[in-house]
């Protein structure tokens, strides 16, 4: 706002409150591909984020780790994550749909290995998330620009960053009461519901193919 010039003024010409309420991302979910979108990525992303903001709370009950450990077993895990986007960023599969279905199940099965493992098969399983969830991330933004850029990318990209937001919101909230309790048990919930989303993209991609 402060470097970039004023727009001309035109009929057309609205304020960034009447954009906010008439031009928000959730209006996208009046379409029924885009909600399923929505529905899918809110599942998928409820585990990510319950991996990613409890795996530290366990790797300091389980292998009694300080900052240190933390710290260093999760810039491992963004070296594999990153280390796998180059690969995996490379090429577009001819079905991404189905492969997205299977690198969220395979993001489940990690995330479940981690609640039910001792020490050092939960830290192999911290590092081993990076491989499917930086594959998945590699693959659906990019099949999501190229489905649904007819909505506008700015709008379906912001549908997808709202979406991840909310997660960590209801994730945040769950696992407050939940790791009361046991932090394995908001992990297994993340790894339910990102199974869940799973299983949901396979009637999804079935009613995307299905002829009109």
């Amino acid at each position: 706002m402060v470097v970039l010039p004023k727009e001309a003024p035109t009929g057309a010409t609205s304020s960034w409150w009447q954009v906010a309420r008439e031009r928000h991302a959730f209006n996208l979910l009046r379409e029924p591909d885009l909600r399923a979108l929505f529905i899918v990525q809110l599942a998928y992303t409820c585990g990510v984020t319950a991996f990613y903001e409890f795996h530290p709370l366990w790797l300091v009950e389980v292998p009694g780790f300080a900052a240190r450990g933390i710290a260093w077993t999760t810039a491992a895990m963004c070296g594999v994550m990153i280390l796998t986007t180059v690969f995996a960023g490379r090429a577009s599969p001819p079905d991404p749909l189905l492969r997205a279905r299977r690198l969220a199940f395979g993001t489940a099965c990690v995330i479940a290995l981690l609640a039910a493992s001792n020490a050092w098969l939960g830290i192999a399983a911290i590092l081993l998330f990076g491989v499917p969830h930086a594959s998945y991330n590699a693959i659906v933004p990019n099949w999501c620009a190229e489905r649904f850029g007819a909505h506008g990318q700015g709008a379906v990209m912001g549908l997808i960053s709202t979406t991840f937001c909310l997660a960590n919101i209801l994730m945040a909230l769950a696992g407050s009461v939940l790791t009361l309790f046991d932090t394995r048990l908001i992990l297994l919930l993340g790894a339910g519901l990102t199974a869940w989303s799973a299983w949901r993209m396979h009637s999804w991609r079935a009613s995307m193919l299905a002829p009109v």
